[in-house]
């Protein structure tokens, strides 16, 4: 499975930089031409990326866990983690907002959720063990 995942990641690359940049290009340069975009806002519209679509593991409760742990020991962090699921960061924001408009108009109140904590910091200095014996 994890081979079939790596092959099928790189094919959505090849793909997207041997294709699919091209035919944005050529997309915003009609739409130029065609006068829907003015041409001087033509090379803001050419920056873009494509989000290819990605798949959980096997086991989504240890994955879930381990992104947890990573994003808690700053090894990643929310958008690079939204990207690699194919997820526009904006857009997931903005529909997280809708959402949240949505619930309020209806007057329903979801609890909240917990705050993810980051590990305490280590000691530089370690504190010295307390001697418990009778003496």
């Amino acid at each position: 499975t994890l081979e079939d995942r790596s092959t099928f990641e790189e094919l959505q690359r090849f793909f997207v930089e041997n294709w699919k940049d091209f035919q944005f290009r050529d997309f915003v340069r009609a739409l130029a031409m065609n006068e829907f975009i003015p041409v001087s806002e033509m090379n803001d519209c050419t920056r873009h990326r494509f989000f290819g679509r990605r798949f959980p593991w096997v086991d989504p409760a240890k994955e879930i866990a381990a992104k947890q742990t990573e994003l808690a020991l700053l090894l990643t962090d929310p958008i690079s983690e939204l990207e690699a699921r194919g997820i526009d960061p904006d857009e997931h924001l903005d529909r997280l907002v809708e959402w949240r408009d949505k619930l309020k108009a209806r007057g329903i109140e979801l609890p909240a959720a917990p705050a993810a904590e980051l590990p305490p910091p280590e000691d530089e200095e370690e504190q010295p063990e307390e001697d418990n014996t009778n003496a």
